[in-house]
């Protein structure tokens, strides 16, 4: 039986202390995600039980969380507590350096969480931080650096990035330990690939362009005017990184309301968000419809269900 590590937060209370202190860490990380003054999407990696992801959640009524936790048990009860609280995107992937990278290629986070998280991903632990930094544009690290802390053989290598800001610290479990937590702060542009597995010669024709006010798409090879940047995840990123919440029949309904016209009704075209999905690309010029909404949402479905699909046009 593993220990609780987090205290678990069900519908806005704390259900049974973990091992871990809880509250004082969330007051550090929500100072920082109080700047927004739009929807944001943050990124929990290590979430175990979710409650810096929940809580966020409440405390901010446009914050849609993707919480990320490869450990089975707490997946699972990761998994019933998204239910529970009635939000979040929950992903059960165990995440390596590659994973790390391929995410950051395809989606771009306003908030990154990686709180004593680094120490447990194999390989040079200052490449993992880069990585994670890649993710998004303001992140929180949280270091184990007690020399009782598991991973030390990695931590001991850890270097302080240069711009990095000191939040505060955040009480071990460890024989009454601190650990600090910093703030990395880059801005973010582009993306990489369009989507897990798009034809290399697709390449992304979009620049992010985000403040704490506002976060819009400008498209550079056309006339579009810019559009608001629809928080949470790609569909084929959810399915990728194993994702379990909102669960798959919810998403379809979602998908099935929202057909018009579309023509285009593939999984790099919808968004999921803490508690619902959308359908992007209504007005993609570059696209071409080759069938009905009908043979693309049934093609759909049978993706979900294991199937294959080919579609034409990528």
């Amino acid at each position: 039986m593993v220990e609780q590590y987090q205290t678990r937060w069900v519908r806005g209370k704390a259900d049974g202390d973990g091992v871990r202190e809880c509250a004082d860490r969330y007051e550090i990380i929500k100072s920082i995600a109080k700047q927004f003054n739009r929807p944001f999407t943050v990124l929990d990696i290590g979430a175990n039980l979710g409650y810096f992801s929940f809580r966020l959640m409440e405390d901010f009524e446009n914050c849609h969380a993707v919480m990320v936790e490869g450990h089975p048990t707490y997946a699972r009860q990761l998994t019933e507590l998204a239910g529970i609280n009635g939000q979040g995107i929950v992903l059960t992937k165990s995440m390596t350096q590659g994973d790390l990278a391929l995410l950051g290629d395809v989606e771009h986070f306003d908030l990154v969480l990686a709180m004593s998280v680094v120490h447990h991903i194999n390989g040079d632990v200052n490449r993992t931080c880069q990585l994670i930094e890649n993710l998004g544009d303001n992140v929180i690290f949280e270091m184990p650096t007690e020399s009782n802390a598991c991973g030390q053989r990695l931590v001991q290598a850890w270097e302080i990035g240069e711009d990095w800001e000191r939040l505060g610290e955040g009480k071990s479990h460890l024989d009454g330990g601190v650990r600090p937590i910093f703030l990395s702060q880059q801005s973010r542009t582009r993306l990489g690939q369009r989507y897990i597995g798009c034809p290399k010669h697709l390449k992304p024709r979009l620049k992010i362009i985000s403040d704490w006010d506002s976060k819009e798409v400008m498209f550079m090879d056309s006339k579009e005017p810019r559009r608001d940047w629809l928080p949470g995840i790609n569909l084929h990123t959810w399915k990728y990184f194993q994702g379990t919440k909102p669960v798959p029949f919810l998403i379809l309904d979602d998908v099935r309301k929202e057909i018009g016209s579309h023509g285009d009704v593939r999984p790099w075209n919808v968004i999921v968000s803490s508690n619902a999905a959308t359908l992007i690309d209504y007005s993609d010029p570059t696209h071409i419809p080759t069938e009905t909404d009908d043979v693309s949402f049934e093609k759909l479905e049978k993706w979900f269900a294991g199937e294959a699909p080919r579609w034409v046009n990528l």
